[in-house]
């Protein structure tokens, strides 16, 4: 079934400085090409060719020479895109372009879309448009309004065409429509960290660690990271205990200010810590595994942060504050008194050096 759709009339705007070369022409063929059979043969000639078919009607009263200079410029602008006007068309066209003159000041722009079974019209108004120069608008308005349709095709939940589109015509979409390139707010990064750790438990951990970050969105951006931690040796009644701990991140952070890579960024940030954390004794002879101090397990905490970077193009230095509390410790006992532990509050300050990828 055929589709109407009525377009808004949009303004178009004409140099006089680029028209003042093509009047001239338009002038001097204008004559020649005015209604009439020459006209038409002519144009009949055109559709013989292998190139796909524009069928051109052109209705009400128009001014002398007016419709001899629309053709022309019409003609010109569809030979640009490969495509052929025809007063009449030996097999079925591809559009079917109907120009009316409804009065002094106004035209009908109707398009009969064979390759997407659709109409389209505007209104044009010529008022605002010099004599000389209102054929060209015309032509241009025509032109526009065919590509306007057939740009359809470029929808992804568009209905399928009613005929295969020529390839004349999926080129002449593709160069009217602007190429956009999908550019991602922000990028990849990888930073090298300097984690401080510490726990109401007791445990105050060192170390380093690796994070990934990738801004999905303009402001929101996914968090993993690696890492090792080491606590310093707390002293128990048989000896002393050393902590190990290797550490799993992830975070969503949500930017508030600026841009990751330049200047400064602003932002928070909410994720889980995890660790799995292995206590080990040390007795005083400096033999390990003193039976009563060993203990590992998983530790889990959720956290919240605040961080602060500064960006100088591929790389940046940021520092980040966070809060949380574990929900899952562990905790380090010798003969059964508690030496030391990862649970309870925990406050952690990171310092970062990153890399765009």
């Amino acid at each position: 079934m055929t589709r109407a759709v009525r377009c808004p009339l949009d303004r178009i705007v004409l140099a006089r400085r680029e028209l003042a070369v093509r009047v001239g022409l338009v002038a001097l063929l204008a004559s020649g090409l005015a209604s009439g059979p020459a006209t038409s043969d002519a144009a009949a000639q055109a559709c013989r060719s292998a190139h796909p078919h524009v069928v051109l009607e052109l209705t009400g009263d128009w001014p002398d020479g007016e419709r001899g200079a629309v053709t022309v410029e019409l003609r010109a602008a569809l030979e640009a895109q490969e495509l052929e006007l025809c007063l009449t068309a030996p097999d079925r066209p591809v559009a079917r372009v109907r120009l009316e003159r409804l009065d002094e000041r106004r035209v009908l722009v109707a398009i009969g879309d064979a390759v997407t079974d659709k109409r389209v019209e505007r209104t044009l108004d010529l008022s605002s448009f010099a004599p000389e120069t209102r054929s060209l608008a015309v032509a241009i308005a025509a032109d526009e309004l065919l590509r306007a349709s057939w740009a359809e095709l470029l929808l992804v939940d568009a209905p399928a065409p009613a005929i295969e589109p020529p390839r004349e015509v999926r080129a002449a979409v593709a160069r009217s429509v602007p190429s956009v390139v999908a550019v991602e707010p922000s990028t990849a990064w990888l930073d090298l960290v300097v984690p401080l750790d510490r726990f109401g438990g007791g445990d105050l951990w060192l170390g380093g660690g690796l994070r990934a970050e990738r801004w999905w969105a303009e402001r929101v951006s996914l968090r993993v990271g690696l890492g090792g931690r080491g606590a310093r040796s707390r002293s128990g009644a048989l000896g002393d205990v050393l902590a190990r701990a290797l550490v799993a991140e992830l975070d969503i952070l949500v930017g508030v200010f600026g841009e990751p890579e330049r200047g400064p960024h602003l932002g928070v940030a909410a994720g889980v810590w995890t660790a799995w954390v292995s206590y080990r004794g040390r007795a005083d002879d400096g033999s390990l595994d003193v039976g009563a101090a060993r203990e590992s397990g998983a530790v889990v905490a959720p956290r919240g942060a605040l961080f602060a970077r500064y960006g100088f193009g591929p790389v940046r230095v940021g520092l980040e504050l966070a809060v949380g509390g574990a929900v899952l410790g562990v905790v380090s006992t010798q003969d059964g008194a508690r030496v030391t532990g990862s649970h309870g509050a925990l406050v952690q300050a990171t310092l970062a050096f990153g890399v765009k990828l």
